[in-house]
Parts: C-alpha cells; structure tokens; sequence
C-alpha cells in the first residue's frame, strides 16, 4: 500500500511538472528605448515622490495574464502578441537616481512582516522593514500590431500578506507612452 501511495505521488509530482512552462530564456539584447520609457515612466508613478529605496529585480518575468484579463482588458492583443520569447536583463543604468537598487532576484532576501511580528516586533516596524526589503519586478511588455498599445504586469512581494501588483495598459500618445486610463485587475495580499 504504502509502495501504491508513493507511486502515485512521484506520478502526480511528475504530471505537475509537466504542466508547468519552463521560464523563457534570458535575452543578450538589451531592452528596448520604448520598452524603457515605460518601465521609467510607471515606477517614476509607482514611487510617487518617496526617498525610500525600491528593490527592482534585474530580471524580467514572462508576460502571463489570466484569460480574464486575455478576454477583457487585453482584447485588442492577439495571443501570440501576448507570448514572452525571452525575458530581458536591465543594465545597471536602466534606473538612474538614489530611489532604485537592481537586485538579483534569486539571491534577494526578504523580510517577511508575520515572521518579524512573530518574534515581537511591533506592526509598524515589521512592515516598514518588509517595504525597504521587498520585491518589485516587471514582467516583459507586450505590444499590440499597431505597436500603439502596451501592457505589462508588476508585482512587489514583501512577504506572505504582504504584496501587490497588476496589469498596466500603455497607450502611444503624440510619440510618447502613457499610462492608459483603463487598466485590468489588480491583486493586493
């Protein structure tokens, strides 16, 4: 019995693997001048004014909005349109100013606020240490066949209830790109 139960795991284990999509490799191109002006142009929003400094990852992630957002705010792309072939690698001067550390997200350490709560920190210093220590990635921008229409998605993970993020919509306006008015859903834990 015990045999049957462990065949079954390591069956569902590898059937879950399976399912999953291997990351995209990592472009040796440099990110794009408009693909920049967006990224710049949302954390210059994102940040707000504020002299704290945001950890940005280095690295891109794939472009994956849920079918929700496929089907509503993201209608006027095409699926294909919306694929990630290879996630991008900002140089170190994709950011300029204090208000930006790039940082590597696989060796990046988090401070969860629950963890710092648990061993006795008050709410507010937990979570103001969980800001200065969190996340903030981009994924890779999708462009529509104008090439008029840009989205992408953002995250800023701080711990397990703690994070945020979203799909944002650019719009090409007499040359320049700027945030659309209508933008999908967006997650906050």
């Amino acid at each position: 019995m015990v045999r049957y139960v462990c065949a079954l795991l390591l069956i569902g284990s590898a059937v879950a693997v399976g399912q999953q999509k291997p990351e995209p490799p990592t472009s040796s191109d440099a990110v794009s001048a408009d693909r920049m002006e967006i990224y710049r142009d949302f954390l210059h929003g994102y940040n707000n004014g504020s002299n704290s400094v945001l950890n940005v990852s280095q690295l891109t992630t794939a472009f994956a909005p849920d079918e929700s957002d496929q089907k509503g705010c993201l209608s006027k792309f095409s699926v294909g349109e919306l694929a990630t072939p290879a996630v991008h690698r900002f140089s170190d001067d994709a950011f300029p100013g204090p208000s930006v550390r790039l940082v590597d997200p696989k060796k990046h350490q988090g401070k969860d606020p629950r963890d710092a709560i648990r061993g006795g920190a008050s709410v507010d210093d937990a979570v103001r240490a969980g800001f200065a220590a969190g996340l903030f990635t981009f994924s890779e921008i999708a462009f529509d066949a104008s090439h008029t229409h840009a989205a992408f998605s953002f995250s800023f993970w701080c711990g397990s209830l703690c994070g945020h993020g979203g799909v944002i919509i650019y719009e090409l306006y007499e040359s320049k790109w700027k945030q659309a008015r209508s933008n999908c859903g967006r997650w906050i834990s």
